[in-house]
């Protein structure tokens, strides 16, 4: 008997437990639809002559309440922050007791995904609440799409602001009587709008105080300003751009012998060095943002940096020692040397590089072999005339043949003076021109006035190639030959002032980022012509 009380007990609570357990219903149709609003219990929406008070937006069902913070905007923009928080169905949003709402303006509380339903999160769908301080609701739009000036792709979660004053400064100095934040698309939309004529701006408001006051936050801004009234909704299309910095010198490293590495807080473009004796500076390079100086003479000197006709900074040197050690075979950056073969483009220079500039090359030390042949050949080698650190070897290449290049000591004699001190061998490949494709291409409605930069750029964005077209012609025929086959875009760069690069903007002065075109080809094939035909409309998007 004792034995059926407890099995029974058992029994008991194991329904027990299993009545008390709560799962979801299997099967059925996935919710999608968004949280609705339960009106009866909602503060009205659209009120007019409203005065500060808790606005409760209600809901049907049981919802969460998740990055209020970011999500909720409040245009034009409170002084205060307000607190949204939630109270079992209700959104609450109450302003700061120390807000003064503008008189005579029609506010709107955008609520972005904030709120969503408890199950499975489908966010309340374009959840707004307006109210007017004065006695009519403004119903105007102004709609447009933000894009960054040199890729091209939509910039999302850009301000774009409306202000009533029109100075220069108010971007500065003030917050925006109205604004709106760009989706994934780069668009934006501000509703609720009264007629009248505003200064606009786009801003990546990295600190968040709808002001640009930081160095590097992006702003775009149309070339006029905007009027809004009856009639079309006005749309605009703004560049996004970051102003290039004043050019200044980060550091100076004279540390290693012959050799001086000035930092720059930017890439340097157009700068020059001026020794006190110029017979000092014999070569320079630039590695991104580092200027490369090498000299082999030991007494000291006096650098000065100039761009242009400014002088930029003043370096100086107490003495330097000219190298006297062998130039080690470990000197080569690229290729290595070695038994495997360099796949090698048979229409172009294959490139040694070295860390220390060339001075000279002796050729009687230098052997270039063909497959098997027994007979070598005088290789054709020479320095680069843009960067002493490259020796370029010119070759006739035969297709699928394999070469050997040897380098006897002393074959190449660095900027100091210094010889190999062992052999370098390298192993050549020279591919088929079958293993590369061909693009042709047509530019039309180029502007007549303003040379072009035309560049290739890889998957990655890095830059391939890049041709000059000079100005003139309105219509354009190209050939690249040879190419890898891969996918590329074509980047077509208005190069106003002539300078090789593409120019940011700059808000004061109100110039204008220069215009890129971008276009993305269809993927290249070995052994294919790629036919493609680019149309750009005022020089670029």
């Amino acid at each position: 008997m004792q034995l059926i009380r407890i099995v029974f007990f058992q029994a008991l609570c194991l329904a027990v437990a299993s009545c008390a357990t709560i799962t979801p219903p299997e099967g059925g149709p996935k919710d999608t639809v968004p949280p609705l609003i339960d009106t009866t219990r909602t503060t009205p929406s659209g009120q007019v002559n409203f005065a500060k008070q808790p606005i409760e937006v209600a809901f049907q069902e049981w919802i969460v309440l998740e990055d209020a913070a970011n999500q909720v905007l409040v245009s034009p923009p409170l002084e205060f922050r307000p607190t949204t928080r939630l109270k079992r169905r209700t959104v609450i949003f109450e302003f700061n007791e120390k807000e003064q709402l503008r008189p005579n303006v029609t506010y709107t509380i955008n609520f972005g995904t904030a709120v969503k339903d408890l199950t499975e999160k489908n966010p309340a769908d374009n959840l707004r609440f307006v109210f007017a301080t004065g006695s009519q609701l403004d119903s105007l739009t102004f709609q447009g799409v933000v894009k960054d000036a040199l890729t091209g792709e939509p910039v999302e979660k850009a301000l774009f602001m409306l202000y009533e004053n029109p100075a220069d400064s108010v971007v500065r100095k003030q917050r925006p009587l109205y604004f709106a934040k760009t989706d994934k698309e780069g668009r934006f939309q501000i509703k609720n709008i009264r007629e009248g004529v505003f200064k606009g701006f786009a801003l990546a408001d990295v600190n968040s105080n709808y002001r640009f006051d930081l160095p590097n936050e992006k702003i775009g801004f149309p070339d006029s300003l905007i009027a809004i009234g009856p009639g079309p909704t006005t749309t605009a299309q703004i560049r996004l751009f970051q102003e290039t910095p004043t050019l200044r010198v980060q550091s100076a490293d004279t540390s290693a012998a012959g050799l001086v590495k000035i930092a720059f807080n930017q890439p340097p473009v157009f700068v020059r060095a001026v020794p006190d004796d110029t017979s000092q500076l014999v070569k320079q390079a630039v590695a991104k943002d580092t200027f490369l100086l090498w000299t082999p003479v030991g007494k000291p000197g006096t650098l000065i940096l100039r761009q242009r006709h400014l002088n930029l900074d003043t370096i100086e040197w107490t003495g330097w020692l000219s190298g006297k050690a062998e130039l080690a075979a470990g000197g080569v950056v690229s290729p290595r040397s070695g038994p495997d073969p360099v796949r090698q483009h048979p229409e172009e220079d294959f490139l040694i590089r070295f860390r220390a500039p060339a001075s000279r090359i002796d050729t009687s030390m230098a052997r270039l072999f063909r497959d098997s042949l027994p007979d070598p050949m005088t290789p054709n080698l020479y320095i680069d005339s843009s960067d002493a650190r490259l020796i370029r070897l010119r070759q006739g290449w035969q297709e699928n043949a394999t070469y050997r290049l040897e380098l006897q000591p002393g074959a190449i004699q660095d900027l100091f003076g210094r010889n190999l001190d062992s052999a370098l061998v390298f192993q050549i490949k020279a591919e088929p021109r079958k293993s590369y494709g061909n693009i042709r291409l047509k530019l039309s409605g180029l502007d007549t006035i303003y040379p072009y930069l035309l560049e290739l750029l890889l998957a990655d964005g890095s830059l391939y190639l890049q041709q000059r077209l000079e100005a003139g012609e309105e219509t354009r025929e190209l050939e690249f030959r040879l190419l890898p086959p891969q996918a590329f875009t074509l980047r077509v760069v208005e190069d106003r002032n002539r300078n090789g690069v593409w120019d940011s903007g700059r808000y004061d002065g109100k110039v204008q980022p220069e215009r890129v075109k971008l276009h993305k080809l269809e993927a290249l094939r070995a052994n294919w012509d790629l036919e493609a035909e680019v149309k750009l409309e005022n020089g670029g998007d």
